[in-house]
C-alpha cells in the first residue's frame, strides 16, 4: 500500500509540474526534460509514469477537469464561476484553447479526453436547461468566449455567458 501511495503521489507533483511548465512556456514551448528535472527524474523516468508528451498534456488536463468539475446540483452557476476564475488564468486558458484544437485529430493523445469532457458538459448542462442543444450553445459560447478574451482581456467573460444563459432562459 505504502508503493501505491508514494506512486500516485509522485504522479500528483508530475501533474502539478507539468501544468506549470505547460502553462509557463506552452505545450510547444516546453520540454519534457524541463518537467522530468524539476521532479527529480530523468525523462525515462517521466516516461515511464506517462508514455508521452501529448500522453503527459492530456493528463494533466484530466486531472484540471476533475478539480474544476462542476456541481450537479447546480452546473450552471458553477460553469459562471469556472469561467470567472479562468479568468485570472490566462496561461491556462490558452493552453486549454490550443489543446482542444489540436485534439480534434482522432490520434492525438487528449482527442478521447476532450470528447468525453464535452458530452459530459453538455450532458449535465441539459439536464440543468432543460434542452441539449441549449447546452451545446453554451458551451461553446465559453470556448469561444475565452479566445476572444485572449485577444482582448477587457472582455468580461463571466458577465457575457451570464447574459447569454439569461437569454435563454
Amino acid at each position: 500500500m505504502a508503493g501505491y501511495a508514494k506512486g500516485a503521489a509522485r504522479r500528483e507533483e508530475i501533474l502539478r509540474v507539468a501544468l506549470e511548465v505547460f502553462t509557463g512556456g506552452g505545450y510547444h514551448g516546453s520540454s519534457t526534460r524541463e518537467i522530468a528535472t524539476r521532479v527529480g527524474l530523468s525523462e525515462a523516468g517521466l516516461f515511464h509514469h506517462f508514455g508521452s508528451k501529448q500522453q503527459l498534456l492530456a493528463a494533466v488536463l484530466e486531472a484540471r477537469d476533475a478539480r474544476d468539475a462542476l456541481d450537479a446540483d447546480d452546473p450552471v452557476a458553477g460553469l459562471v464561476a469556472l469561467v470567472r476564475r479562468n479568468a485570472g488564468a490566462p496561461e491556462l486558458v490558452r493552453l486549454f484553447a490550443v489543446t482542444s484544437a489540436e485534439a480534434t485529430a482522432p490520434d492525438h493523445a487528449a482527442h478521447d479526453g476532450f470528447a468525453a469532457r464535452y458530452a459530459r458538459l453538455c450532458a449535465l448542462l441539459a439536464a440543468a436547461l432543460g434542452d441539449p442543444a441549449h447546452a451545446r450553445l453554451v458551451v461553446a459560447a465559453v470556448d469561444g468566449l475565452q479566445v476572444q478574451w485572449l485577444y482582448d482581456p477587457s472582455i468580461d467573460m463571466a458577465a457575457d455567458l451570464e447574459l447569454l444563459l439569461e437569454s435563454l432562459a
